[in-house]
């Protein structure tokens, strides 16, 4: 017995499930015994194209840069990564269960079996993504044990995480009594935008004794400077190793604010607010992690919220509360953080994920104190 046709319809696509049918046209005197066996699959393909940068190099006020985290130092000022593609099968359900017979259908001198399925989405599962090297796609795949193939492209997404809820960070610097606290409230983006924070900068023991025991010193922000980097990376992953193949860190947006910041009570802390939107146009990518791959060509992203702050100085006479002097900038605390920013989507039925923590006390900040 050969099958003749076989079609395949995933109607019903959500974060957790993909369900659906596949159906085969079978002769009319087949016997139920030995109806055709289906295999039905979740295929995930990545393409790599082609990509060529200069180190250090800026485009349209996007800052670039390609190179690989482990590699010996560069060579030539412009890097390649060739166009290349893999395919590997995230999981695979066998359709043990008896068809249902199609009543009324086109084909009359054939038999119309359907089969339907419905097969988990790995939580870890990366959505369908376009990045900067690159993109992750899905296919379902039907097959017969004859060996007859059918697929239909999916659209794997991700919903974005409720607005309203806060992390923190809190930060200290070497050789430093300054600490800072960052605290990040994720909002409701509109149309234009694909992520919006509601941000503040807190920063502790900003008052000390000056040089003169009649003089206190007060340490004040004069500017805060914010930005957000994008990191893809293409690596080749095999069981028990990885290799890199390239990267490119983009700037998604940017933003500052200045002023004069000065503790007005004894606790000595000076808080700055501030907002972080990260706009459509920047065509960020959804986050994906090396752990949803186990081989073949994987593309990762990730984002950084990178933060400099400015530190002035001004010193007071304790009997009069007169300035008695004043340094603008004495010092600089910069550190930089994760940050969510995948797009929202208005569909109930995608699982959501809360904003992770980012337990990184195995992963030091990238700062770095200056005077």
């Amino acid at each position: 017995m050969t099958p003749q046709s076989l079609s395949l319809s995933a109607h019903d696509i959500t974060r957790t499930h993909i369900s659906g049918s596949a159906s085969i046209a079978i002769s009319p005197n087949t016997n139920s015994t030995v109806y055709p066996a289906i295999s039905i699959s979740l295929i995930r393909t990545v393409v790599l194209e082609q990509s060529s940068t200069n180190v250090g190099e800026n485009k349209g006020g996007f800052f670039e840069r390609l190179r690989c985290r482990h590699s010996p130092r560069q060579r030539k000022s412009q890097s390649m990564i060739e166009s290349s593609s893999s395919e590997e099968k995230v999981i695979q359900s066998n359709l043990w269960h008896q068809p249902e017979l199609v009543e009324n259908h086109v084909h009359s001198e054939w038999n119309l079996l359907r089969f339907p399925f419905s097969i988990p989405v790995p939580e870890d599962l990366p959505a369908t993504t376009e990045t900067v090297l690159g993109k992750v796609s899905y296919v379902i795949e039907a097959q017969t044990d004859s060996g007859i193939c059918t697929r239909q492209p999916v659209d794997i997404q991700c919903r974005s995480i409720q607005d309203g809820q806060t992390v923190d960070y809190a930060r200290a610097f070497p050789g430093q009594r300054l600490s800072t606290q960052t605290f990040l409230t994720r909002m409701r983006p509109d149309s234009r935008v694909t992520a919006r924070y509601a941000a503040k900068e807190v920063v502790y023991q900003t008052i000390t004794k000056g040089i003169r025991a009649t003089e206190t010193k007060y340490a004040t922000v004069k500017e805060l400077r914010w930005r957000v980097e994008e990191t893809v990376n293409a690596v080749e992953v095999y069981p028990d190793t990885t290799r890199c193949k390239g990267q490119i860190i983009r700037q998604l947006a940017a933003g500052k604010q200045t002023g004069h910041w000065i503790a007005t009570g004894t606790d000595g802390q000076v808080a700055v607010a501030f907002e972080i939107t990260i706009p459509q146009s920047a065509n960020a990518a959804d986050e994906i992690d090396i752990s949803s791959y186990s081989r073949g060509l994987a593309i990762t992203v990730s984002h950084r919220l990178m933060l400099d702050v400015i530190i002035g100085e001004d010193t007071f006479d304790q009997g009069t509360g007169k300035l008695v002097d004043r340094k603008p900038r004495v010092r600089s605390l910069n550190a930089s953080f994760p940050i969510a920013v995948d797009r929202a989507q208005g569909d109930e039925g995608l699982i959501t994920h809360g904003l992770p923590q980012y337990d990184e006390t195995a992963m030091p900040p990238d700062y770095e104190p200056k005077r």
